[in-house]
């Protein structure tokens, strides 16, 4: 009875500074739904980046212009302003070198600003070999996709995806018209069809696929950003794995690129999205510090206020516990109403980003049980830490000078 009567003061208590109250917890509310947020989308976008792995051909190896830690874990930190390796004439090394080879397909992601009449964007492109558009799982709409002539001559020609005609607005009567990527013109040649595939967290929607050849042409290089190496037989792909690796060795004199399998490559993107996905937690957990600060000040306040009140239960036979789970309590109340708005805040966004806008999200939030456990433990200890001080305050306040105090 006594921990009832407890919790019914301290929601009466909450009740009667209702405004000052919410703006307590508005931190809390912030905080959690920030932290629950961040690490959901970083989930979304690893499930989006472990399909795409997932589709490839499974004698499928990815080959990364990043030196190796001996480990299969590139070195994560070269990654930043990092100039491709990998050239034309490594291709060729490989073909002629290399057994048990299936095919081999190369990826060039220039940069540039993209111009159509009136329009900008700022695009994801990507030149591929002919054989990328089975890899993508790319169908398409309108037009046609690009040819073995393109990427021979080299022609600049650009095959659009559904969202990126739509960011530009255009239809079937711009095909066969010129837009400007960079300070280069290239003709537009088709649409693909709307797909879900996203290739290392990058929705193919949103893609402007042109000739590798083209690609390189785009930004005056020769050099390769991507190689997906098919094995012919899943019994072949450590040996073709080993003999890629002692190709580059010999090409360059050293063992500058990564070979990853399926598995490594989740692995390994895991780790990348783990890291800045942790990273953003961090900086989103700064708000519930600071919410905690918000409890504990309105806590001492209402301390001050209420010195009177403590001073007549302690008159009455209430001893310093009492008077300490109560402050203790409503400071727990406070942080757990906080999270209880934060949590359904978080399912109607999670319900309106998965299910209504669907497909047209750029990622989908996962929400687990482990996501909402962090949340509440969270919430628990932001409630314990911050209120056990302005409670430990009231218990020990002295009965007579508390009834003195006007």
């Amino acid at each position: 009875m006594l921990i009832l009567e407890t919790i019914k003061n301290a929601f009466r208590s909450i009740w009667v500074n209702k405004f000052r109250s919410f703006l307590t917890i508005l931190g809390i509310i912030i905080g959690i739904y920030s932290v629950i947020i961040l690490v959901s989308a970083g989930k979304g976008v690893q499930q989006k980046v472990g399909e795409f792995i997932n589709v490839l051909e499974p004698n499928t190896l990815i080959v990364l212009p990043i030196p190796s830690l001996g480990d299969d874990n590139p070195q994560f930190q070269q990654v930043g302003g990092l100039m491709s390796n990998i050239s034309n004439n490594d291709v060729n090394a490989l073909k002629q070198k290399v057994e048990h080879i299936k095919n081999i397909n190369m990826i060039v992601m220039p940069s540039g600003i993209v111009k159509y009449n009136d329009k900008k964007a700022i695009p994801f492109i990507s030149g591929a070999s002919l054989d990328m558009n089975s890899i993508f799982k790319l169908e398409v709409e309108n037009g046609r996709t690009i040819t073995k002539d393109d990427e021979d001559k080299k022609n600049n020609v650009v095959v659009l995806g559904n969202g990126a005609k739509n960011t530009l607005e255009l239809t079937t009567d711009d095909i066969g018209k010129i837009m400007t990527i960079g300070k280069t013109e290239f003709e537009i040649v088709g649409y693909f069809k709307k797909t879900n595939v996203q290739i290392f967290g990058f929705d193919l929607n949103n893609l402007y696929l042109m000739p590798y050849t083209s690609a390189q042409k785009l930004d005056d290089r020769k050099t390769l950003d991507r190689l997906f190496i098919t094995a012919n037989s899943k019994d072949n792909i450590e040996q073709v794995k080993n003999d890629i690796i002692q190709v580059f060795k010999d090409e360059h004199g050293d063992e500058d690129i990564s070979v990853l399998e399926q598995k490594d490559a989740l692995k390994l993107f895991d780790q990348v999205f783990g890291i800045l996905t942790t990273l953003l937690s961090a900086i989103a957990s700064i708000s519930l510090i600071v919410g905690g600060i918000g409890i504990m000040n309105i806590m001492l306040v209402s301390v001050t206020e209420r010195t009177h009140e403590i001073g007549i239960r302690k008159a009455i036979g209430a001893n310093n516990s009492i008077i300490l789970i109560q402050f203790l309590v409503e400071a727990i109340i406070l942080t757990a109403i906080g999270t209880v708005i934060a949590l359904t805040m978080v399912f109607i966004s999670t319900y309106y980003i998965n299910n209504i806008l669907g497909d047209k999200a750029p990622i989908n939030l996962v929400v687990d049980l482990d996501t909402i456990y962090l949340a509440v433990g969270i919430s628990v200890i932001i409630g314990i830490v911050f209120g056990l001080f302005p409670a430990v305050i009231a218990s020990k306040k002295n009965p007579i000078e508390a009834l003195k105090y006007e």
